[in-house]
């Protein structure tokens, strides 16, 4: 959304801006590693120029601009091949040969993901890049011309090029600088807004201390659209990732409101409300708020970090989230909250040694205190793996709450290591979960232990109780929405749940098929008649 022009003067730099903006974006696009350059029809990765050819760089331009909904077979053919008919296994071939040429596959998607008999998708954030240095031509591009008669106007020619592009790039910038709205008009405000984004640390004592900033924040200008944003934000976390109460959400929920109506550009609002959307099930809202907050032109690592948080890891688009957690992560390599998501995303696609070390590096960076229970839980997954039970049940009972502590939760915990280990062991360890099923069915339970043990009667076999747990979590949510952090649903140990006839009914309750059919199936799925399959 445009803001009101300034004037007739400005009328008229806006208009040309526009048109500026709306030519410089056909110069290329970032995909990932990828530098997309439209004027010379060029692909490089990290300064290597990549041999992609004519039919197969339409292909992937075609599959850029409609990133990152998923393609059709028919749209790919009506846009790669217009007016020329082709049949589906043309358009097969054609994906293989552009995986070959970008280094990728179909087993391990890192650019271009499938949907078995649907179509295809791109994998990384797609970056549109509205200036582009200017291309430098092959050598054997043009006639050779003898240094002493070569002219001497054409090096001007170049330069006069580049300083007209560089001033208009300024102009442009200049003029998106005044459209954009100003932060605050109460420089306290400002930096007490600045001081909650630097103390948020993902623990309750650091949220209390940011909202407490954020507050005085507001209370100093009521109108700070970021700093509104950014409390919602943190309110709606605190629900998401906690116990946290109901109210909490709809407090979230009017200040993102009004944060937007101030200013609907603003990427903490979207942000915030990607976030709500999410934790009420509307999955499709809540990547059209994220895909705001990026036309916003934010490229905050926590903004970005959010989207797969919150949307990509609970859709089951692992790759992709860990696709862009290594883009954000590059972009801002000193951001604990990052590193911290990246542990645990590596940790569902059972990579431990990448979520070991990113879950050591995010508790560097975030400073002092205790770990947080989460990657505990991504150090008793990975010790599990490696048949460390000892140094497994050690993690998990270190996460656990104390109202399970007090309940026999670490006799729990050590029964059911004891089975993975020695399945004999089972019959013992389904008794001691299901003593706990009473207080896991509390909102004094916050969502990702509950997860844990879900996984836990996955794990042993018992497809019942975990279902049982999972049903009651997606009743909760009208109270509860953090009930439950679903992202587990989709790491290898769970297959089990995931194949199970009762899954189909139970995404459904929980809206992603939505979702899905906008933007792709999750990893190692696909639709068949309708239903959700899974390998």
């Amino acid at each position: 959304m445009k803001p009101h022009a300034r004037g007739k003067v400005a009328g008229r730099l806006q208009a040309v801006n526009t048109e500026l903006e709306a030519a410089a974006a056909l110069d290329g696009y970032q995909v990932g590693d990828l530098l997309i350059d439209l004027r010379v029809r060029g692909v490089t990765r990290e300064g290597v120029e990549l041999r992609i050819g004519s039919r197969s760089f339409d292909l992937l331009v075609a599959l850029i601009r409609a990133a990152p909904r998923l393609m059709s077979t028919d749209e790919l053919m009506e846009s790669v091949w217009p007016g020329v008919i082709v049949n589906p296994e043309t358009i097969t071939q054609r994906i293989k040969l552009l995986r070959q040429d970008l280094g990728d596959s179909a087993e391990n998607p890192v650019y271009i993901a499938a949907a078995r008999g649907h179509g295809y998708r791109l994998v990384p954030t797609v970056v549109p890049l509205a200036v582009l240095p200017h291309p430098v031509p092959a050598p054997d591009s043009s006639p050779q011309v003898n240094p002493q008669h070569q002219p001497r106007t054409g090096r001007r020619f170049w330069i006069s090029l580049l300083t007209v592009g560089m001033l208009l790039t300024v102009i442009a910038a200049i003029w998106r600088g005044l459209q954009r709205i100003p932060p605050s008009k109460d420089a306290q405000a400002y930096e007490l807004y600045m001081q909650a984004r630097s103390v948020s640390r993902g623990t309750d004592a650091s949220e209390r201390l940011a909202v407490s900033l954020l507050d005085q924040a507001i209370e100093r200008d009521p109108d700070f659209a970021d700093a509104l944003g950014l409390r919602a934000i943190t309110h709606a976390g605190a629900v998401a990732l906690s116990s946290a109460p109901v109210s909490l959400l709809e407090a979230a929920e009017r200040d993102a409101g009004r944060a937007l109506a101030l200013n609907p550009r603003s990427a903490e609002a979207n942000t915030a409300q990607e976030l709500i959307y999410a934790l009420r099930g509307d999955w499709v809202a809540a990547e059209q708020s994220f895909r705001a907050a990026m036309a916003a032109g934010s490229n905050d690592p926590i903004m970005r970090t959010f989207h797969d948080m919150i949307l990509l890891r609970p859709t089951g688009r692992l790759q992709q989230a860990r696709t862009e957690l290594t883009e954000t992560y590059h972009l801002a390599p000193g951001d604990g909250f990052t590193a911290h998501e990246l542990a645990l995303t590596y940790s569902l696609l059972a990579q431990d040694s990448d979520a070991t070390r990113f879950g050591d590096l995010g508790e560097q960076i975030g400073g002092e205190g205790p770990p947080h229970s989460d990657i505990d839980l991504v150090r008793a997954r990975t010790a599990a793996r490696a048949g460390r039970y000892s140094d497994a049940v050690a993690f998990a009972v270190r996460a656990l709450p104390e109202s399970l502590r007090r309940i026999q939760g670490e006799q729990a915990i050590q029964a059911f290591y004891a089975a993975l280990a020695n399945s004999e062991n089972r019959s013992a360890a389904l008794g001691a979960l299901r003593s706990l099923l009473p207080t896991l069915k509390t909102n004094v339970i916050e969502g990702r232990t509950r997860m844990f043990f879900i996984d836990a009667f996955t794990m042993i076999g018992a497809l019942d109780e975990a279902y049982d747990l999972a049903e009651w979590s997606v009743d909760q949510r009208a109270t509860i929405p953090g009930s439950v952090e679903w992202s587990d649903v989709w790491m290898p140990e769970m297959h089990s749940f995931r194949t199970d006839s009762r899954f189909q009914a139970f995404v459904s309750r929980l809206k992603l098929p939505d979702y899905w059919r906008v933007y792709g199936p999750p990893d190692e799925c696909e639709f068949r008649n309708a239903a959700l399959a899974c390998h």
